[in-house]
């Protein structure tokens, strides 16, 4: 006997509670899915806002270091980046977009990628948020 066979012969009662089950389970599984979607996006904004605000840190602190081309301090600045967990590589890049200082918490990571023109303020791209923030002198780049 195929199901929709058992489902014609079914009384009322079960059909309406069947339906009732169904819309209900739906329902739930609609509603799950809006609060993970929610909570993903909730998640990534505060990721981009945290890191953008430690990448403005970075950039106004790591100025002097720049500015009179001390590469040891610059990569102490960034050693204190260790404390974060979610940062893998951070880089500080010269005005002509060499990298001056980087770090990486992990000796195997990949290394900082080249000069980020073409990166946001906080953009993602293969599940990594990539954070750029100018280092500025007098609002000149250095």
């Amino acid at each position: 006997m195929s199901w929709a066979a058992r489902y014609r012969d079914l009384p009322i009662r079960h059909k309406l509670r069947l339906i009732v089950m169904l819309t209900v389970g739906a329902a739930l599984i609609v509603a799950c899915g809006a609060i993970l979607l929610y909570h993903y996006y909730t998640l990534r904004d505060s990721l981009r806002r945290d890191l953008s605000v430690l990448a403005e840190i970075t950039a106004d602190n790591s100025t002097a270091a720049l500015s009179f081309a001390d590469q040891k301090t610059a990569e102490e600045l960034l050693s204190g980046l260790r404390e974060k967990r979610s940062i893998v590589t951070a880089a500080i890049y010269s005005v002509d977009g060499r990298v001056f200082a980087s770090y990486r918490r992990d000796p195997s990571a990949t290394a900082p990628p080249s000069f980020p023109s073409n990166i946001n303020r906080g953009s993602f791209k293969n599940d990594r948020l990539y954070i750029s923030q100018p280092i500025l002198l007098d609002h000149q780049p250095i």
